[in-house]
Order: C-alpha cells, then sequence, then structure tokens
C-alpha cells in the first residue's frame, strides 16, 4: 500500500531556496521546506510527506517560519485595550 512516510507528523522549522539540483532527480529550482537541520544538511520535506538530507550548500535564502498567534490572545489584547 506505498512507502510509510516517517515525516508526515513533522512541520516545517524553515523554507530555503534550491540553487543546485545537479545529479539529483528529486530536486527542483524551487523553495522546499525544512524539517531538521545539522552542521551540514537539512532534511527536506517533500510534499508527499516523504524527506531527504541534501547538503546546505544546494540552498539559500533560508526564512523561518512564523507561528500565527492564537485567536485567544489576540482577543484578549482588544479587549484589554478597549478598557
Amino acid at each position: 500500500m506505498g512507502w510509510d512516510k516517517q515525516y508526515n507528523h513533522l512541520k516545517p522549522i524553515m523554507t530555503a531556496l534550491c540553487i543546485d539540483n545537479r545529479n539529483i532527480k528529486m530536486l527542483h529550482l524551487v523553495r522546499y521546506n525544512i524539517i531538521k537541520q545539522d552542521n551540514t544538511r537539512y532534511l527536506i520535506k517533500f510534499k508527499s510527506g516523504g524527506a531527504k538530507w541534501y547538503s546546505k550548500n544546494r540552498f539559500t535564502d533560508t526564512q523561518p517560519i512564523h507561528k500565527p498567534k492564537p485567536i485567544q490572545v489576540i482577543e484578549k489584547k482588544l479587549i484589554n485595550n478597549l478598557f
């Protein structure tokens, strides 16, 4: 029934733009989600749910993913500003 996707439950921590896809069929020159990183590699998550480690040299322009604030926190701030 297909491959087991062991990285489906992990959310990306940042995104990066691929600038070097030589000799790799899976990478294209687009922005990818990064799940984990170590000193020399990024764990890239694909839309299928699978992931693979690639060298940091292949990517540039990394941007952290900002988590949206919960609605309750925003509502409390609005109420406090009113009174």
